[in-house]
């Protein structure tokens, strides 16, 4: 406690503090400038690393690279004026005007913002523990964050391709290629881009290159048989009625006969020739009707017909035979009366029938009748007289009627198919991760390689960024470490005797320790220690970024009464560094408390050379003992800084103001005694 001496040292020290006011203020977020009217907050509009930002085209620009894409994945290339551009970026809750990101400023009311450490979002910083490298984080879409500080936009990340069963890439063709070439299947051989191999017949059998296929000789089995008529009808205006001629052949088990029956002189019986061979032999079979005579003659496999008639005009018998015809070829054999009719056998397919042509009716035809019977054996397909079936090709291949030829491709390993122009077994490359780039034979996986190390590359404006710095969430309390330096001090609350005096120990010149936060993230980099506040008559103006406690510490500083003590890091944070300083100051009464202090200590044992000021966590702000103080010699005392100040205010006074001050310091040194 402080004795009643003391009183006279506070009028004589000018303790006079003034009151403290607090006005509205205008903030804006962090990068942002405020206009004059308070209006808006401004900043340029945000690019990639390496690009600038055009206020003309409204747009990020950089210079294009050479090659084939000049302009980075997501940039647009302008040929006209040769640059590449992409949308200019605004931070969150700004929007582009005029070439200007803007947003609306918040108003603080009073200038308290909160003291603690509340400031929330990812924030970055580069290590280099000065807490206005700080950066805050960008926002990227599914919750990650990017720091700012040393951005680059990442580099291509390629992989390598695979090939099935063990092949590689060629860097020509761009595929992968069998280590196993192209193979033929069994029974083939290699000719050109096709496997090769003949046709196969079964034993008795040969392959025909006109059909394509495999033909045989087909058994005669004697069944061939029926009968073929065909018939001339007329009118009769003397008999008034209609006649018939009817001309038939039969067969029958290889043998053959004609037949004939005529309506017109009232004979309707047939009259049948007799049976011959129809082949291997000779013969005839004939039929004669009202003196005419019908035949069919066999020899050797060849046919013919033959007709014979009385003609009474000239009064002798004419004969009209046909020429030969091989009874196994397609073909006919006509013979007859040709101012009556005509009569003929057709031969096609292995069948044959009759045919009758007269001079008032025209052709008449029979039904076909098959020669001979054949067979052919299972699974073979009767075609006249020859057996046929597919040629046999060995498994794999088809029959190509144009070459001859079984045709089949190449094999190749799983995998694979086989390139007739490279005669390769080739495959695409196949990527784990992304698409192959044919380029570079390789599996590109995005923009993911980061320059500056193994960092995570993220989307950001149009491409990949990465940095080296991580991105910390100042919301997570898990994340900070607050400290708060010991500001007790001693105060005159202790016990008195009746009589009023202390009964605990005296303190001249007592201090009190204050504090204030330097340029860091709480302050949004303002120093409220320093230029923060000027006093402009007895009204403070405190920014919306300092509280009361700062304005405070900063009025005492600026009157000269506070003695610096140092300062300490009050808020930590992971991986940041520290983020928030503060100065602490042992503040006294007045200028000269101060002087005293500073000038005492070092004179007294107790306090050591240094004046054992304490640290900025633990500040040493007491004053003198009674005892402490009898020590001091006030000879040794520079006081002139605090008479200087007394003489701009009492000019001419100085001398009978500095013998009264050290009146009153020996009366209260005696006091004290």
């Amino acid at each position: 406690m402080i004795r009643k001496a003391i009183p006279f040292l506070v009028v004589l020290l000018f303790l006079v503090i003034p009151l403290v006011s607090y006005s509205s203020e205008y903030t804006c977020p962090y990068g942002f400038t405020l206009s004059s009217d308070n209006s808006t907050c401004y900043t340029q509009p945000q690019c990639p690393t390496g690009s600038s930002y055009n206020s003309a085209t409204n747009r990020c620009e950089e210079q294009p690279s050479s090659g084939d894409t000049p302009c980075s994945p997501g940039w647009n290339y302008d040929r006209e004026n040769s640059v590449c551009y992409i949308q200019a970026n605004c931070p969150d809750n700004s929007t582009l005007q005029n070439g200007q990101c803007v947003t609306q400023p918040t108003v603080i009311d009073g200038g308290q913002p909160d003291n603690g450490t509340a400031i929330s979002g990812w924030w970055c910083s580069n290590d280099s523990n000065d807490p206005s490298d700080a950066k805050q984080c960008y926002d990227i879409d599914g919750g990650d964050h990017l720091c700012p500080i040393d951005m680059e936009r990442c580099l291509a990340t390629y992989g390598d391709p695979t090939c099935p069963s063990g092949g590689t890439v060629d860097p020509t063709l761009h595929k992968c290629v069998s280590q196993t070439g192209p193979a033929c299947p069994s029974g083939y051989t290699a000719s050109g881009d096709k496997c090769v191999a003949n046709p196969t017949c079964p034993g008795g059998s040969t392959y025909n290159p006109s059909t394509d296929r495999c033909e045989m000789a087909a058994s005669e089995s004697g069944g061939g048989g029926g009968t073929s008529c065909t018939t001339r009808a007329w009118y009769n205006n003397f008999f008034g009625k209609t006649f018939y001629f009817n001309f038939c052949i039969e067969l029958s088990n290889g043998k053959i006969r004609v037949n004939v029956r005529d309506t017109s002189f009232g004979d309707y019986n047939y009259h049948y020739g007799s049976w011959v061979d129809i082949s291997g032999g000779s013969g005839s079979s004939c039929v004669s009707l009202n003196g005419d005579y019908y035949c069919v003659d066999t020899s050797n496999d060849n046919i013919r017909v033959r007709f014979t008639s009385w003609d009474s005009s000239i009064g002798s018998t004419r004969s009209f035979t046909s020429n030969w015809q091989p009874i196994y070829s397609d073909g006919s054999t006509c013979g007859g009366n040709s101012t009556s009719y005509i009569i003929c056998l057709d031969i096609s397919n292995g069948g044959i029938r009759a045919r009758l042509h007269s001079y008032d009716s025209g052709w008449s035809y029979g039904q076909w009748v098959p020669i001979l019977g054949y067979t052919c054996p299972s699974g073979w397909t009767l075609s006249g007289s020859t057996c046929y079936q597919a040629a046999s090709c060995p498994s794999g291949g088809s029959l190509d009627g144009s070459t001859d030829k079984c045709e089949a491709n190449y094999i190749c390993p799983s995998g694979y198919t086989y390139n007739s122009t490279d005669n390769l077994c080739e495959a695409s490359p196949q990527c784990d991760n992304g698409t192959f780039d044919s380029d570079n034979n390789q599996c590109y996986e995005g923009d993911n390689t980061c320059p500056s190390g193994d960092y995570s590359c993220l989307p950001y404006n149009g491409a990949n960024y990465c940095s080296p710095h991580s991105c910390v969430d100042l919301g997570d309390p898990g994340n900070s470490e607050t400290t708060q330096a010991d500001l007790s001090s001693y105060t005159n609350d202790g016990q008195r005797d009746d009589n009023g005096n202390c009964l605990g120990t005296v303190y001249i010149f007592n201090g009190k320790p204050y504090e204030c936060r330097t340029a860091g993230l709480q302050t949004m980099f303002t120093n409220c220690c320093s230029e923060a506040y000027k006093k402009q008559g007895k009204v403070l103006m405190i920014l919306p970024q300092c509280n009361k406690e700062d304005a405070k510490t900063d009025q005492f500083v600026q009157s000269g009464v506070c003695h610096y003590v140092g300062k300490y890091c009050s808020w930590h944070v992971k991986l940041l560094g520290c983020l928030q300083h503060k100065k602490v100051y042992c503040c006294f009464h007045s200028k000269l408390g101060r002087i005293i202090q500073e000038q005492g200590r070092p004179q007294l044992a107790s306090f050591g050379y240094s004046g054992d000021w304490g640290d900025p966590e633990s500040p040493n702000c007491r004053g003198f003992t009674p005892e402490e103080f009898q020590m001091l010699d006030f000879n040794k005392i520079d006081l002139s800084e605090y008479f200087g100040d007394v003489a701009k205010k009492v000019a001419g006074k100085q001398g009978e103001i500095q013998q009264k001050a050290q009146d009153n310091i020996q009366n209260f040194y005696n006091n004290t005694r």
